[in-house]
């Protein structure tokens, strides 16, 4: 996924772990803002810490049904992923989101 959308000093605190790009957990409030500003919906939450190798410390178990209203729907996924995000979470954790763009029609 592009993510020029982001500044450059979030882009900039991005980690790399596989395929996927993680932040850390005293960023990651301030990602769901840029997200739902550029029309993403947060799917889902993981919470990683890094002792060596990542490891899954939490994810989150909501699920957002789409009915046909899109940005409603990205609304209710980034309030849920705020909501997420205001549990304890370790200080020195890293936080991956699972998003989604307005699916096209072909």
């Amino acid at each position: 996924m592009d993510l020029s959308f982001l500044p450059p000093e979030l882009q900039a605190r991005g980690i790399s772990i596989g395929n996927e790009i993680a932040w850390p957990a005293c960023i990651a409030r301030d990602l769901v803002a840029h997200f739902e500003g550029a029309n993403l919906a947060i799917l889902g939450v993981e919470i990683l810490l890094v002792e060596g190798t990542p490891r899954v410390w939490g994810w989150s178990e909501y699920e957002v049904e789409f009915d046909g209203d899109w940005a409603k729907y990205v609304r209710e996924t980034c309030a849920r992923a705020r909501a997420e995000l205001r549990k304890e979470i370790p200080r020195d954790a890293l936080v991956q989101m699972t998003v989604a763009e307005l699916p096209t029609s072909r």
